[in-house]
């Protein structure tokens, strides 16, 4: 797989402006590079959030006939909004505008979970565009196991709360929950 990278403002932080500096640096730099840079294709898949990535394919479609599957993986702006990064209003509008036209020009819409589904139709994108396509893990490594004792012991793990999680750890997460 060739990898190409674009120049960005790089930033995870929680600041809104630094955070929106980041996304817009890389849909600049997608829009006028990705083009330039990544040969002939015959479809795009495009993993979003945020909301500029759509825009960017959107572009690249235009200039390039590139039919393009929206990778749906978090309700933007709603997520963003429900972790506190940001209030109502007409930032928010914006961006729940910008989300609507990307996904009235995506050529298929796949979602992680199937309670996005009705979401989308709510914000009127025919059902027959948006397909469920779940994460998924190879079964054949990753399955539950009956407890091991002595590995529990080993790694100090007896008599204790343990919390596992595998996913990302950020703002949104809310690990704060747990470590409360």
């Amino acid at each position: 797989v060739r990898v190409i990278r674009l120049p960005l403002w790089p930033d995870h932080s929680r600041s809104a402006v630094r955070r929106m500096l980041n996304y817009f640096s890389f849909a600049v730099s997608a829009a006028i590079l990705g083009p330039l840079l990544c040969g002939r294709q015959d479809v795009m898949y495009v993993w979003h959030p945020p909301t500029t990535v759509g825009m960017v394919a959107w572009v690249i479609h235009l200039l390039r006939r590139v039919p393009f599957l929206y990778g749906v993986h978090d309700l933007w702006p709603e997520s963003v909004v429900a972790a506190g990064m940001m209030r109502g209003g007409p930032l928010v509008k914006i961006l729940n505008g910008l989300q609507r036209f990307v996904y009235s020009r995506a050529h298929l819409i796949g979602v992680v979970s199937p309670g996005f589904i009705p979401h989308l139709e709510s914000k009127r994108i025919p059902r027959s565009k948006v397909h469920h396509l779940p994460d998924w893990a190879d079964e054949e490594v990753f399955h539950p196991v009956a407890r091991d004792e002595d590995l529990a012991k080993t790694l100090g793990m007896t008599e204790r709360f343990n919390v596992v999680f595998g996913g990302q750890l950020g703002i949104a997460q809310g690990l704060d929950t747990i470590v409360e």
